[in-house]
């Protein structure tokens, strides 16, 4: 695949259309099941960012070894980008997991 910009406003749509779909299935679940609002569990955050840090590792953008960005904190921590490609992003956000949030009433 050619890289364009044609390619990048593509994904980029996608990822936003993504996001809206699992964020959608989160006001679906509070509005079905008479809920205020649903939290994260502290664990589930966690276990993902655990995943995430090592899925980075090696990674471009995962720290100034390789390339300087401003997806970093100001702890140097890129937290911002999905270590995956877009279709690995679809299939873990397809839908909200209900079980990995706490209902608030």
């Amino acid at each position: 695949m050619i890289l364009s910009t044609a390619n990048i406003d593509y994904n980029r749509n996608h990822v936003i259309l993504i996001q809206t779909n699992y964020a959608y299935s989160g006001i679906e679940q509070i509005i079905k099941r008479g809920a205020k609002y649903l939290s994260l569990k502290p664990e589930i955050m966690e276990a993902y960012w655990a995943w995430h840090q090592k899925s980075m590792e090696g990674k471009v953008f995962a720290d100034n070894r390789y390339a300087k960005g401003w997806y970093r904190n100001d702890r140097g921590i890129n937290w911002t980008l999905w270590p995956n490609g877009l279709v690995q992003y679809w299939l873990e956000t397809r839908k909200l997991d209900i079980s990995h949030y706490t209902l608030k009433y």
